[in-house]
């Protein structure tokens, strides 16, 4: 039954690593349920065994709603009651002086370069990354089509340097005898998957200075630019639309504005500056 489920949800569009991470915690449920009857009592149990064994409200959660899922594809109407979560932060970024500065760590290198545009530039997930295809990139219209989460699909504008960054790569360093459509492609002419992204990160954070060491990771980048167009103007509503959210909560713990910004704001359209 938990293999048909999780075939289920592969067929609704939710990505492979996903699966996995539901596939290992409905497998703790079956493990702690053994040969019992799936009932009231013996949710509740494992949900106060969850609660007693986690402390991480993320890591509850997850159990949580994963249970609940799986408890709706079996049809049994046993309430579980997930906790709230909370809102936090994301402080993983940089600003846009250590942005050019980590770009500058990688003259001639145009696989990295392109990479970290787009996910900077972009705003794009790891995933989204290894999803691209060559013809996904309209060139002339500096555009770029993005396959999110769930099979979601958005276009994203290029910037000028992107546009050259990738073109740069892709006729001068990708490998012309590739088979493969992606745009990112391993020497030997292979998909890049996500250990590849992994390990080419490890290896450009050893060319940074050491305060940019310990942020250096796919994912602040993304958190980076969010917050840049938020500091720029930007307003919150287009922002999610960029980095491809279907709840703007989810956008709002990327962004940090930063304090001068703040002041600058507010002395511009406070109705109170002035008196």
């Amino acid at each position: 039954m938990v293999s048909e489920w999780l075939e289920s949800l592969e067929i609704t569009g939710m990505s492979q690593q996903t699966v996995a991470n539901r596939r290992s915690h409905i497998s703790q449920f079956e493990r702690f349920r053994g040969r019992r009857l799936i009932n009231k009592d013996l949710i509740d149990e494992y949900c106060l065994h969850v609660r007693e064994k986690y402390e991480s409200y993320n890591t509850i959660y997850i159990k949580f709603s994963t249970l609940k899922l799986y408890l709706k594809y079996l049809k049994i109407n046993v309430n579980i009651v997930l906790p709230k979560k909370k809102r936090k932060i994301i402080q993983d970024y940089f600003k846009q002086a250590e942005i050019n500065l980590i770009m500058s760590c990688f003259k001639g290198k145009y696989k990295h370069l392109a990479m970290l545009e787009l996910l900077y530039g972009c705003g794009l997930r790891r995933g989204e990354l290894l999803k691209i295809e060559l013809f996904d990139i309209d060139f002339d219209e500096r555009a770029m089509l993005v396959r999110g989460k769930g099979d979601r699909v958005r276009y994203v504008p290029l910037t000028s340097i992107a546009v050259y960054l990738i073109g740069k790569y892709i006729d001068e360093f990708r490998p012309q005898s590739s088979e493969t459509t992606k745009l990112f492609v391993t020497r030997t002419g292979k998909d890049f998957k996500r250990e590849t992204v992994d390990s080419l990160f490890r290896h450009m954070k050893t060319k940074l200075p050491n305060n940019l060491k310990d942020r250096f990771h796919p994912h602040a980048l993304r958190h980076s630019i969010a917050t840049h167009l938020m500091n720029n103007g930007v307003p919150v509503i287009l922002i999610q639309e960029f980095l491809g959210h279907s709840n703007i909560e989810t956008t709002q713990i990327y962004t940090h504005l930063d304090h001068r910004e703040m002041v600058r704001v507010v002395d511009l359209f406070h109705p109170r500056v002035g008196f």
